[in-house]
């Protein structure tokens, strides 16, 4: 069972795309046949096609995490990001990702997440199909690594929510709400400090400490694109 993230693109057109890949004799099937026979209330798993009658492969189930949330959202979630995270999937098969020849003997969950404030059928379908892709290729290649993940670890944040710049710091020198620093001069628990002191995987830190994933903030304090608020996204 591999597992894979990716998050692409800005505003309420953004898409934040995981993906399960296994065996169909696995859990993964098991969990793929489970999903596509008990649907509940605003969440339907499908199978995504390339073309209507035209299943992609690895056959693929679509999971949406939101709620659909009227006509417009419905027709972005089952139009756009179904093609976008079905040409992912192909895309990924095509570049050498998947293997072309283990196609039929594996199967795909994708949970993907489409904002009801989203309006740009086109971003999308784009941001899904990038995001899909990605996430194969972080399963396959088993990203992240876990020096990145200890590295970040002192300053979590995403979209939707940056912790205040005294905690990051803090947390970063090893310094207990207090004001006292610990004894370990603030090493992680297996004693190992991060060199960046806290940056992010990409040894960044924002100036302002409440950068999104992009290292930008929205002006708009967490509006999406066109001035909507942005809806807080399933966990």
């Amino acid at each position: 069972m591999l597992i894979g993230e990716s998050y692409i693109g800005e505003g309420a057109e953004a898409a934040h795309v995981n993906t399960v890949l296994g065996e169909r004799a696995g859990p993964v099937g098991v969990a793929w046949a489970t999903a596509l026979a008990t649907p509940s209330a605003g969440h339907t798993p499908f199978v995504a096609v390339v073309i209507p009658g035209l299943p992609v492969k690895p056959m693929t189930l679509f999971v949406n995490k939101a709620p659909i949330a009227g006509d417009e959202h419905g027709t972005l979630t089952w139009g756009a990001a179904q093609a976008g995270v079905a040409g992912g999937v192909a895309d990924a098969v095509s570049e050498g990702v998947l293997s072309e020849a283990d196609a039929d003997e594996s199967l795909i969950i994708a949970a993907v997440w489409v904002n009801p404030a989203a309006r740009d059928a086109d971003q999308v379908y784009a941001n899904n199909r990038a995001a899909t892709r990605e996430a194969l290729r972080a399963a396959v290649a088993g990203t992240p690594q876990m020096a990145e993940v200890l590295a970040a670890r002192h300053r979590p944040f995403n979209p939707f929510y940056s912790p205040p710049r005294e905690s990051q710091d803090l947390a970063a020198s090893g310094a207990g709400k207090d004001g006292r620093e610990h004894a370990d001069g603030g090493a992680a628990r297996g004693g190992r400090q991060p060199a960046d002191g806290g940056a992010d995987g990409g040894g960044r830190r924002p100036a302002d400490g409440r950068a999104g994933e992009s290292g930008r903030q929205p002006a708009d304090g967490g509006a999406g694109e066109g001035g909507h608020a942005r809806e807080p996204e399933p966990q």
